[in-house]
C-alpha cells in the first residue's frame, strides 16, 4: 500500500474548512450575535461543505484503491472515525448539560442523541427504515460530516 497524500488537496480542505467556520459564525446564526447581518461577508461559505465533499469522495477511493484489503480499508475507517465521533459526543453532551440552560439546542440534552450521533446513520432514515417515528437527532448538527 502506498502512502502518499496530495498536499494541494490538505490545502483545499483547509480552504473549504475556513469557508464553512466563516459561514457559521457570520452568516448562518445572526440571529444569536449582536452584530445580526451587519458583517454577512461569508453567505456563500455554505459551499464549502459542497467543495469539502468532493474532496474527500475522491479521497476515499484514491485511498480504497491503495488499499491491499477491502476489510483493512472499513477497520481504518472505523478506526479513525469511531474514537473521535465517541469522545466528541460525550464532551458535546456534558457541555451542554452543564452549560446550556437556557435550552438553546434542546436536541443536544438527549442521551439517546449521543447514541445516534454513533451510527453514522442520518436519524430520520432510522425512522424510516423501521417504520417507526422516532424523536432522533444528532448530538450536534455538524456531526452528520463525519
Amino acid at each position: 500500500m502506498r502512502n502518499e497524500r496530495i498536499s494541494l488537496l490538505d490545502s483545499y480542505r483547509g480552504i473549504a474548512i475556513l469557508m464553512v467556520i466563516f459561514y457559521h459564525f457570520f452568516s448562518r446564526w445572526i440571529e444569536y450575535y449582536p452584530y445580526q447581518n451587519k458583517y454577512d461577508f461569508f453567505r456563500l461559505g455554505k459551499f464549502g461543505v459542497h467543495f469539502f465533499f468532493m474532496i474527500s469522495g475522491f479521497v476515499i477511493f484514491y485511498t480504497l484503491d491503495n488499499t491491499k484489503f477491502f476489510l483493512q480499508f472499513w477497520w481504518n475507517r472505523f478506526l479513525r472515525l469511531i474514537p473521535s465521533m465517541f469522545f466528541a459526543s460525550i464532551i458535546t453532551y456534558l457541555i451542554f448539560i452543564f452549560f446550556d440552560d437556557k435550552l438553546l439546542f434542546p436536541t443536544s440534552h438527549q442521551v439517546i442523541n449521543v447514541f445516534v450521533s454513533l451510527t453514522f446513520i442520518q436519524p430520520d432514515l432510522i425512522s424510516s427504515l423501521t417504520g417507526y417515528q422516532f424523536d432522533f437527532n444528532y448530538i450536534s448538527g455538524s456531526y452528520w460530516s463525519l
